[in-house]
């Protein structure tokens, strides 16, 4: 792959990256809707027809732990999040209180909105991972009431094709917990070099 070529690509994922991201802030005017993710689990399931009960039974065993785990890991991340929301709401009360009390000059205060705007960018993004639709896919009884026999085989192969939805669903909001820091950072200086120049 050449040089312009790899530059491409990255191009390309950052502007995905970037999409996504505004998708999650925009799902937050629109409760209950699905929000995309981006592909982080490439490895396709393979087939468990000659797997033994034995078999099977730790798939299912691995599958609740893998589930548990995406689970604890997005509770996590909303963690982060909540903090990270509270600090941005501050940063954006004190940067703007502080812009209508000074009035700066034209230069520093275009200096000073744009990093309001990426500080309330960073709270959208922040907001978005604490309130928006997480996708999982989880076993219920009642569906597995009506699973064809043999139920263990059935719920190994379930295990083993959902839980790739979970780990792009967590790599999704790690990657928009991760921008959302990035613009919280570069609006909290913007307008820190903005009062302090001005």
């Amino acid at each position: 792959m050449t040089g312009s070529a790899r530059e491409l690509g990255r191009l390309k994922s950052l502007l995905r990256v970037q999409g996504v991201y505004a998708l999650h802030v925009a799902a937050l005017v629109a409760p209950g809707a699905a929000t995309p993710t981006l592909r982080a689990h490439a490895i396709d399931t393979e087939t468990i027809d000659d797997w033994t009960d034995e078999g099977l039974k730790l798939m299912i065993e691995e599958g609740r732990r893998q589930v548990d785990r995406q689970l604890a890991d997005l509770d996590r991340i909303r963690t982060r999040a909540q903090w990270l929301f509270s600090l941005s709401v501050a940063a954006t009360a004190a940067l703007g209180t502080a812009f209508v009390a000074r009035q700066p000059p034209f230069v520093f205060g275009v200096i000073w909105i744009t990093g309001l705007i990426l500080l309330t960018w960073a709270l959208g993004g922040a907001a978005a991972i604490i309130v928006t639709r997480a996708e999982f896919k989880q076993i219920t009884t009642a569906l597995l009431s009506a699973t064809d026999q043999p139920v263990l085989r059935s719920l190994a192969a379930a295990y083993s094709r959902m839980t790739g939805t979970g780990e792009d669903t967590v790599a999704t909001r790690i990657s928009v917990f991760h921008q959302a820091v990035l613009f919280a950072l570069a609006g909290g200086y913007l307008g820190l070099i903005s009062a302090l120049a001005s």
